[in-house]
């Protein structure tokens, strides 16, 4: 198959910064800058630019459009700033002046696609022309936008593009119009043309695996996930006492009957053992509060003697000639002797 000269011929694009301010000087252009950029990361066939920066002047617009198309021959060229409402902007009729044909479905999809960032895009005025073999396209004035509008709209969590920006249509307009057949790199932006108008891909450049490797490294890692268990659950680990508990102690339960356990509905234990909000055990009569003598319990050490019948003033007489085990501070029991009725209070 014989190669064309137009096979091998590398794409000529114009770039056109229109602004008053940054032709004067007062500020630095970013709009030339910002296309090339884009150009750059885009494009994976060879292009020569060919850059003006130029006021906003109707005559001057149009006149720098067809020096470019006619005497430099760019196949594709792109201007930024002055397609709004303001009087000053007057791009979009300087651009129509010098056309052959109008292609209003550029401006159409340029105004979609920014309204899906500012509502404002409907005062915009961009559109796109055929001069001759030149296609010529109005972009906006802020880098950002020229980036979305060439680009598209990504999906903010995938990164994918959403809504193909209009790039996406310039190589297979370049074709009809017998510019230079171009690439694109899909990353970046991935040209449509019909199944018949497509060449094979030619092998990746370096500069673009390049891109390609360090985008990939940018991309977050995700977590390693469990491995999977035959029985299909994940079987839980056995839990473990706590590392100052005697295992044997954390296994079985607390005795209820033990008097030095706490309980919810119980104060706390004071020095001798006994919880402070427990009364000492009574009658059924009333017991007046002068002179009650406590009811001391056995313990499992010595039996218990048979308690005498009630006294005077129904109080009950404690049980004589035993003792009782009362808890100790330190764990251990100590012995306490019961008084005789001739030492309580009253008796004698």
């Amino acid at each position: 198959m014989s190669t064309s000269i137009q096979d091998t011929a590398p794409l000529k694009i114009g770039l056109v910064s229109i602004s008053d301010r940054a032709s004067s000087g007062t500020y630095q252009d970013l709009g030339i800058p910002a296309m090339a950029d884009w150009l750059d990361r885009a494009l994976t066939s060879t292009w020569l630019g060919n850059s003006r920066l130029i006021p906003d002047e109707q005559e001057a617009i149009s006149q720098t459009l067809c020096e470019l198309a006619d005497d430099v021959g760019c196949h594709l060229i792109l201007t930024t700033g002055g397609t709004g409402p303001a009087p000053r902007d007057v791009t979009p009729e300087a651009t129509l002046a010098v056309a052959d044909r109008e292609l209003p479905g550029f401006g159409e999809q340029m105004r979609a696609i920014s309204l899906n960032f500012v509502p404002t895009a409907i005062l915009s005025r961009q559109t796109a022309v055929i001069r001759g073999n030149t296609l010529i396209i109005n972009l906006p004035g802020q880098p950002k936008s020229i980036r979305e509008i060439l680009e598209g709209v990504r999906d903010p969590e995938s990164g994918e593009i959403r809504i193909p920006g209009i790039f996406a249509a310039v190589p297979y307009c370049l074709d009809l119009i017998g510019a230079p057949y171009i690439e694109t790199d899909p990353d970046v932006c991935r040209a449509f043309r019909p199944k018949s108008a497509v060449r094979p891909a030619p092998a990746p450049t370096a500069a673009q695996t390049e891109r390609r490797m360090d985008a990939a490294a940018t991309l977050p890692t995700a977590e390693p996930s469990l491995p999977a268990h035959p029985s299909g659950t994940i079987p839980a680990e056995p839990m473990s006492a706590a590392p100052d508990a005697d295992p044997a102690q954390a296994s079985e339960p607390t005795d209820s009957a033990d008097p030095t356990a706490m309980h919810a509905d119980a104060g706390p234990i004071d020095e001798t053992g006994t919880m402070e909000n427990l009364e000492p055990m009574r009658s059924t009569e009333d017991v007046p509060d002068e002179g009650a003598a406590p009811t001391v319990t056995a313990t499992d050490e010595a039996p218990a003697a048979p308690a005498r019948g009630p006294l005077p003033g129904g109080r009950v007489e404690p049980t004589i000639g035993t003792t009782a085990n009362a808890p100790h501070p330190t764990g251990q029991s100590i012995q306490q002797p019961i008084p005789d009725d001739s030492s309580l209070p009253g008796l004698g």
